[in-house]
């Protein structure tokens, strides 16, 4: 992971983030911020904002940073599985 830029391990870090906090392994208050779209499966809702400071809070970035990941990705149940398909995403968007 220390090969990809600082953009996409910014991106890596907070989807793993979110992953954990639809999984139960984050802190509670994080998983308050990821609350699931009802008319999609695996979507989340992401909060409006009035300024750009707004966009870089955790409640915005997560569930937009979720969005951006192939369904694919999205779906393994255990952390490491997801954790090889989300580099591997990221290391093919960053370097091909």
């Amino acid at each position: 992971m220390h090969w990809l830029p600082v953009e996409y391990r910014v991106e890596y870090k907070l989807a793993l983030l979110v992953f954990k906090s639809l999984h139960g392994a984050a802190p509670e208050y994080l998983g308050e911020y990821c609350v699931g779209v009802a008319s999609s499966r695996g979507d989340l809702r992401v909060r409006k904002t009035k300024t750009c400071f707004g966009d870089r809070a955790f409640s915005v970035a997560g569930p937009k940073c979720w969005k951006s990941i192939p369904p694919s990705i999205r779906s393994p149940a255990n952390v490491d599985s997801f954790k090889t398909g989300l580099k591997t995403h990221y290391f093919k968007m960053a370097y091909l």
